[in-house]
């Protein structure tokens, strides 16, 4: 049986954490993402953790900029990586994409079938992101 370490399971809080925080409100404070980026910098390897934070906010800065994603999504994104690993936090970040693209996808049809208008609406990424961490770790 698979037993999450220190850093697995503050990922799994945190990011929960922000999926209903994007629910309720639509919005994920700045506050919290800067005490996630502290708490993962201060309790690992600080310089690796430095290193994976930019990394993956290296990758996915171009998204930001194309408006593919958000910008809490991008600092989760990174929180995720100082926390567990950038590798971790992209197969995570792929999955999630996966996840919204399926979602959408479904809806369309459902949509589609019903012959009404389909109102597009702000779909929170953080709850993909949760679904596919948990996915991620228990595989």
């Amino acid at each position: 049986m698979y037993l999450p370490n220190f850093h697995v399971i503050f990922s799994f809080i945190y990011v929960g954490g922000a999926t209903i925080m994007d629910l309720k409100c639509r919005k994920v404070p700045n506050p919290y993402i800067l005490v996630g980026i502290w708490i993962v910098l201060f309790t690992g390897d600080f310089k690796n953790c430095c290193t994976q934070i930019i990394l993956v906010a290296i990758l996915l800065l171009p998204l930001y900029s194309l408006h593919i994603i958000g910008a809490a999504d991008l600092k989760i994104m990174c929180v995720l990586a100082g926390s567990v690993s950038a590798i971790f936090a992209m197969q995570v970040f792929i999955r999630a994409l996966v996840l919204t693209a399926l979602a959408a996808g479904i809806m369309k049809i459902i949509f589609f079938v019903r012959s009404e208008k389909m109102r597009i609406e702000k779909f929170p990424f953080t709850f993909p992101v949760f679904i596919a961490l948990f996915n991620q770790v228990y595989k």
